[in-house]
């Protein structure tokens, strides 16, 4: 079996798991409990998932992606239908406590509230020597950081005074831009 873990979701696959319509299991770890088995939560899980209504082989497949992802045992989210693989998303800082769900449809709701929390963006810190730029994706991906160092030319305004005045200044303006 492979399975698919996603580290963070584009809108493609959240409208995939969406699309399905005929019973998703929709797993969700939360924060663990204090010195928690991993091997009980999860057995606890798919045992809900039985209870539920769940067909056995989506019951097992979840359960197989769960042993088998390598992630921390906090911030998943799991949605496996009768056919198809399951799909594991990345999710660290899921609110919550564990829990799982069979029906018609998937419960998007935890993790598009989760995505809103964690929006992608720009953060531009400028002066005049430079700038240093903060990239991220989003979804708690891990930012990016870089810094651009300007020309050192003329970054001061000074008041010489007289008719050179306005040349030095503007030349000293067109080097912050």
């Amino acid at each position: 079996m492979t399975t698919t873990a996603i580290s963070l979701p584009d809108s493609q696959i959240i409208l995939d798991i969406a699309r399905h319509a005929d019973g998703v299991a929709s797993v969700f770890l939360g924060h663990p409990p204090a010195a928690a088995d991993p091997a009980a939560r999860w057995h606890a899980l798919t045992g809900q998932l039985a209870r539920a209504g769940a067909e056995v082989d989506v019951v097992d497949a979840v359960e197989r992606a769960l042993l088998a992802t390598t992630a921390p045992a906090d911030g998943l989210a799991v949605f496996a239908t009768g056919r198809g693989e399951p799909v594991i998303l990345h999710t660290p800082g899921l609110a919550g406590p564990d829990r799982a769900e069979w029906s018609p449809v998937a419960r998007l709701a935890p993790v598009l509230a989760w995505l809103r929390d964690r929006p992608p963006y720009v953060l531009v810190v400028t002066d005049r020597t430079g700038a240093d730029l903060q990239i991220s994706a989003g979804g708690g991906q891990t930012p990016r950081t870089t810094s651009v160092v300007g020309p050192d030319d003329e970054i001061e305004r000074n008041a010489p005074g007289g008719r050179a005045q306005p040349r030095y200044h503007n030349r000293a303006e067109d080097s912050w831009r």
